[in-house]
Parts: structure tokens; C-alpha cells; sequence
């Protein structure tokens, strides 16, 4: 699972308390400071680059817009406001932070978790992303994986499993298996329906057979599984076109 550290500024105690509490039910969140004292935070920032900023909008002494632009790299900034709108600051904004959104005072658990599914690491992000894919379970927990690595997806019901070439797969995903095929298609990821069940991508694929295609998957049985090629016609058809 990939982590993510973060920094919250605000000189109001009770707010970093909510904060916390809050982020604590996000694993992939790792808490690196909580800090009161604006000035404190910006050499804190400076030294150590955090990934996320929640950063208060108004401060004494310095501000959470003042602190945004002396960011000389692509921290994710989230400002805390009870009395002001950031929004014109975020049109207005063109520094190297990427501003993810703002939270109202007293804390939306509802808005702050959809912020929270949208940050990764500051190094996934300097790095090129052409190669990754996000995933998100809808509920907490977010993966970030290369779609060059990923051999084939299977659902169960509701949920989704995520299967690799050289590593363990990723079970019970809240993402149906449209949604995952939505995914695959939006990434660019070279994939076939073969089932009800199964998008098999192109780079897993080993051999194709009749019945069934021999995909990778590690942990199987010599790293490799057999998956059925439904009997249905709209199946056979998919399958025939992408081998011709």
C-alpha cells in the first residue's frame, strides 16, 4: 500500500486535534508534525518537504497563502478556512503546490475524504506517471501500481481483485468490475474482456488456447493461472478479434 506523510498548520489547537483524529482512519496517511506556529511550520517544510499540507488559511504573523508561496516543490496543499474562501488564491495560484481543495471549520468528514483519495506521494508525482495507475477501495485505503505490472483483474460481486506479473495481488477492491474496465480504458491499459468475470490485460497474457487464456499471476501455481473464455458468442468474438 503506498503511504503518504503529512504536515497540518493552524494556530488553533482544536483543529489540529480534529484533524488528526479524523486522518487516523486513513492508513495510508502517515502524521509527520502538527504544528501551531506558522513560522515553525514553514522551517519544518522547508527541511523536511512533506507530502500533504493542511494548512491553515489565516494565521497571525504569516499566512496559509503566504506559506503556499514560498512552496518551491509539489507539496499538496489543503487550506483550512472558517471565515475566508480560498478559492480565488486557487485560480490565481501558480507556484509548484498543487492545491488539492480546501476544508471548512468544523471539519467535513464527507469533503475530507475526498480529498484524502486523491493524494499521493510527492515522489509519484516528480516521477513520470505514465506508468501508474490509482486506485482507490472507496472507503480508506488507496494503491498505486504500475499498469505494465498488472496482468489480469477478477471480480467478486461488488469488489475486485487486482492481479500482478512479480507481485501479490490486491483482493477485495470496492470497485466493480465496469468501473475497473472504465479504469483500465482511461490508463491506456491494453485489455480483453474474456468473461463475465475476468478483463485479461495484454501483459500478462502467455498463451492463448482454445478454451482459455494462461496468464501470469503471481502465487498461482508456477506463477500462472488459466482463465475460461466464456462460451457465449460476444465473448468468442472480443477474444478472436484481439488474436486475429
Amino acid at each position: 500500500m503506498t503511504t503518504v506523510n503529512y504536515i497540518a498548520v493552524d494556530d488553533e489547537p482544536i483543529y489540529l486535534k480534529q484533524i488528526e483524529e479524523n486522518l487516523q482512519t486513513y492508513p495510508f496517511l502517515t502524521k509527520l508534525a502538527l504544528l501551531s506556529d506558522p513560522f515553525e511550520a514553514l522551517d519544518f517544510i522547508i527541511n523536511k518537504q512533506p507530502d500533504v499540507i493542511f494548512l491553515d488559511y489565516e494565521m497571525p504573523g504569516i499566512s496559509g497563502k503566504d506559506i503556499l508561496r514560498k512552496l518551491d516543490y509539489e507539496a499538496q496543499v489543503i487550506f483550512i478556512t472558517s471565515h475566508f474562501s480560498p478559492i480565488q488564491d486557487i485560480i490565481n495560484h501558480d507556484g509548484p503546490a498543487i492545491i488539492q481543495g480546501y476544508l471548512s471549520k468544523p471539519i467535513n468528514k464527507k469533503v475530507l475524504k475526498k480529498i484524502c483519495l486523491k493524494l499521493i506521494p510527492t515522489k509519484e508525482i516528480q516521477k513520470s506517471t505514465r506508468d501508474k495507475i490509482i486506485l482507490n477501495d472507496g472507503i480508506r485505503n488507496q494503491f498505486f501500481i504500475s499498469k505494465h505490472k498488472l496482468s489480469y483483474v477478477s471480480s467478486e460481486g461488488k469488489y475486485t481483485n487486482w492481479h500482478f506479473i512479480d507481485s501479490a495481488p490486491i483482493k477485495g477492491l470496492k470497485i466493480l468490475l465496469k468501473e475497473a474496465e472504465d479504469i483500465l480504458i482511461t490508463n491506456n491499459v491494453s485489455h480483453i474482456r474474456v468473461n463475465k468475470s475476468n478483463l485479461v490485460c495484454d501483459n500478462g497474457i502467455v498463451q492463448r488456447n482454445t478454451n482459455d487464456i494462461i496468464t501470469h499471476s503471481f502465487g498461482s501455481k508456477n506463477n500462472l493461472v488459466e482463465i475460461a473464455i466464456s462460451d457465449s458468442s460476444k465473448f468468442k468474438k472480443w477474444v478472436s478479434n484481439v488474436f486475429r
